[in-house]
């Protein structure tokens, strides 16, 4: 297997430093980002790296979705089942809803629809080749993914899943006679399936594996943007109970990768390459591999580790794939002497540098605040501590801020490029188990939710399909 993440391309991080930093990674190009300096530095690329050109359809989902917003919050604040009781969406079964609530639902997604019919098509696919990239992403109708954003999915409108099987079908068979249009073009052309859960995943597996295509892309975004909480799930057509309620975030990102690829088994085959759009989480990366194992390329790609950085979020993978806020690294390097940010990475070993802790000043504050949780305010602008840990600082603007951005940004990318290349390591499948499982472990180790370590280790064991135990030489 052959896996790569690719970097979006922002002012940011089309420089040459960045860039070389990183080992030269592949580009994804947003339409709506890119700048004649962006067009220059992609034409300047080597025909080796890897440039995947987005579409443009993820800014129409929100303005779509961002124009209905406002009734969507009223028609799912207003949900009831038959016996008058309030239900929300994500509780929420069709056949026990209110007459006036499934016809609400109905009405809002019709009005999705008519309006997602209307929309652009975004970026055309001449000016996508115009930028002479390695893959595009192609063919793709957005209204599950409106309806996601909006806070609800196709299994609450009458024959649903029906309907979203048609729309992938249609889909798939566009992309495939388009493909048959530009034979020899060298240009893998990404058909983007629709899904909510393992059932819609399995059946546009089937449909895209039906008609043919070869390259496929998904949108997991919403998916891991999804705070909600869940204590069950639905596959293969039943409703399956959870010890607790877990994050909905990851048992979903886990059933749609694992259901398209059963489906797409199910005909035959699996997909040459594919396509993870949106989906840059540390810990789920080689938990979708594990589903992904028979198609030899994946890439991935996400704006989290730009936003993260500047948010104020750091990605570390020793000793787990986590996320951990800079006041959380700060605590923990005032209160406990044995610890110390050694991350290696070149865009850390740069700027602190130029830039370095002073520990002592960082712990005489702590000596002063003994008591006091790290708030925003002690690490913005010019206070102490912020001037004693540049790196987990908050500049308030100018060229502090910049050089703080790029560090993190750089740093996170670095660490989703390592973990991505241990995955694509592994030989086998049993190989790559082995490797996902333990990081697994390591991860229900280290998080301080349970139901976070629960959540992950239901999401690997349903991506496999069963109780993994190791094969031979394991």
């Amino acid at each position: 297997m052959r896996a790569e993440f690719l970097v979006n391309l922002r002012a940011a991080t089309h420089d040459r430093t960045f860039e070389r930093s990183l080992g030269w990674p592949g580009y994804l190009v947003a339409p709506d980002y890119l700048t004649r300096a962006g067009a220059t530095f992609v034409a300047a690329l080597p025909a080796t790296r890897e440039v995947m050109v987005d579409n443009g359809r993820f800014d129409e989902v929100g303005r779509i979705s961002g124009q209905f917003a406002g009734q969507a919050q009223a028609v799912l604040g207003g949900l009831t089942d038959r016996t008058g009781r309030p239900v929300t969406a994500v509780d929420a079964v069709l056949s026990r809803l209110s007459s006036s609530s499934a016809d609400a639902l109905a009405e809002l997604a019709s009005q999705v629809a008519d309006a997602v019919a209307g929309s652009g098509g975004g970026m055309t696919r001449e000016a996508q080749l115009e930028l002479e990239p390695t893959a595009v992403i192609g063919h793709e109708d957005i209204l599950a993914a409106c309806l996601l954003r909006l806070g609800f999915h196709v299994d609450l409108l009458a024959r649903g899943r029906e309907r979203l099987r048609a729309r992938n079908r249609a889909v798939a068979r566009a992309a495939v006679r388009e493909a048959r249009s530009l034979p020899g073009s060298g240009v893998r052309i990404h058909a983007v399936a629709s899904a909510h859960d393992y059932d819609t995943a399995f059946d546009a597996g089937r449909e895209f594996a039906a008609a043919g295509v070869e390259h496929a892309a998904l949108g997991f975004g919403a998916y891991m943007a999804d705070d909600s909480y869940v204590g069950s799930y639905k596959a293969r057509g039943r409703r399956v109970a959870l010890e607790r309620r877990v994050p909905a975030r990851y048992l979903r990102t886990a059933l749609v990768a694992k259901g398209l690829w059963d489906g797409w088994a199910q005909v035959g085959g699996a997909p040459r390459s594919f396509h993870f759009l949106g989906l840059g989480a540390p810990i789920m990366v080689g938990i979708v591999a594990v589903a992904a194992v028979e198609t030899p390329l994946l890439t991935f790609d996400a704006t989290s580790p730009i936003r993260d950085a500047v948010e104020g979020t750091l990605y570390v993978d020793d000793p787990a794939p986590l996320k951990v806020r800079t006041r959380r690294v700060a605590q923990l390097m005032m209160d406990d002497p044995r610890y110390r940010w050694r991350c290696q990475c070149p865009f850390c070993r740069r700027f602190l540098a130029q830039a370095p802790f002073d520990l002592d000043a960082a712990r005489a504050w702590r000596a002063d605040h003994p008591q006091r949780a790290i708030a925003a305010g002690d690490l913005s602008g010019v206070a102490p501590l912020a001037s004693a840990l540049p790196l987990l600082a908050e500049p308030r603007g100018g060229p502090a801020r910049k050089a703080v951005d790029v560090a993190r940004m750089g740093h996170n990318h670095w660490v989703l490029r390592r973990i991505v290349s241990q995955v694509a390591r592994q030989g086998s499948r049993d190989a790559l188990l082995g490797h996902v499982d333990g990081v697994v472990a390591a991860y229900e180790a280290s998080t301080s939710g349970a139901q976070f370590a629960s959540a992950v280790r239901n999401a690997l064991t349903l991506t496999v399909g069963s109780p993994w135990r190791p094969g031979p030489g394991v």
